[in-house]
């Protein structure tokens, strides 16, 4: 471990980072309406009155799922459409009947996940615990605790996250990461000074992820973590991987 003062450019990056994702907040699935008209609705349900209708040939933004109600934006108007409806303007956009759940739910769904991570935190084994909740398909919050066992001390570290996702549609979608926390290194017990350290973390990393099933998913992730002990700052590199759960 070596100490080392701090970077303005890495304290630039982590800035910019945090505000990244009110930059990309606004980004709904982008799908023309091929239907007749679209009957927008105040409501998820065939009970709330229609107060507009969207012809065919304009864009439409879906930005949230009620069982088989979606709600939509279009030229400044917000209503609920029914799920028949918009399928017949995916089918009519030439998307295969089996993609036409999953391009909504993977816009909609799954704001929910949790995961489990191993891999060293500084040459030393980790296992990190993890929960997410995406606000859009760009970026998340994540709240994770991690347990690294080394030969001369113990660390442990919980941390707050934002995870910023600028391209969501590939196929292995890269991830950029920045966080706070707090971080607990404890030496053995047969060491001469087995005082416990404490202090705040700052991270930075990036990573990529692979979703093998609707709920399942694969992700790697590397972080550079800056820590304060006392007055000194302490630098580590982290390597990690585990799957994903979606909910």
């Amino acid at each position: 471990m070596r100490i080392f003062r701090p970077n303005k450019l890495a304290a630039a990056w982590l800035l910019s980072l945090l505000l990244l994702p009110l930059s990309l907040a606004a980004a709904p699935l982008q799908v023309e309406v091929h239907d007749p008209y679209l009957d927008l609705r105040t409501g998820p349900g065939r009970g709330y009155p229609v107060t507009q209708s969207i012809e065919r040939g304009s864009v439409i933004g879906i930005v949230n799922r009620r069982t088989d109600w979606y709600q939509v934006e279009a030229d400044g108007a917000s209503g609920w459409v029914h799920r028949e409806q918009l399928r017949a303007t995916l089918a009519a956009a030439g998307v295969a009947e089996g993609l036409r759940a999953a391009i909504l739910d993977r816009h909609i769904e799954d704001r929910l996940r949790a995961g489990l991570n191993a891999g060293v935190f500084d040459d030393e084994p980790v296992v990190s615990f993890w929960g997410g909740y995406r606000f859009t398909p760009h970026w998340s919050a994540e709240l994770a605790v991690a347990q690294a066992a080394g030969d001369y001390s113990s660390t442990r570290l919980i941390r707050l996250e934002a995870a910023a996702r600028p391209w969501p549609q590939q196929r292995f979608p890269l991830h950029l990461l920045a966080g706070v926390g707090w971080i607990e290194n404890q030496p053995r017990r047969t060491l001469v000074d087995d005082a416990k350290e404490d202090g705040w973390n700052l991270n930075l990393g990036l990573g990529a992820s692979w979703q093998l099933e609707p709920r399942f998913a694969l992700r790697a992730d590397w972080r550079w973590n800056r820590a304060r002990f006392d007055g000194d700052s302490e630098n580590y590199h982290e390597l990690t991987a585990g799957f994903v759960l979606l909910f």
